[in-house]
């Protein structure tokens, strides 16, 4: 979905690929993850000027079969 108004646009996305490659220290297991993502643009003069992204990365984990933990927490 993308919105535009002005000099703003705001995009939904799918994020989508084949876990293949060693990430993070995590060997590949080959399943599909799809990535949620929503990114505002700043376009000026006709270019992207800035942009802000919010990534769902806490499914993207999930969807490795990472278990996610709090370390060290002091309350």
């Amino acid at each position: 979905m993308l919105i535009a108004d002005g000099n703003l646009v705001a995009v939904k996305l799918w994020q989508e690929g084949a876990y293949r490659r060693v990430y993070e220290g995590i060997q590949p297991t080959g399943i599909k993850v799809k990535m949620p993502a929503q990114v505002i643009l700043f376009i000026s003069k006709g270019k992207v000027k800035e942009f802000w992204a919010v990534v769902d990365y806490l499914s993207f984990y999930q969807k490795l079969g990472l278990e996610l933990r709090a370390k060290d927490v002091k309350m």
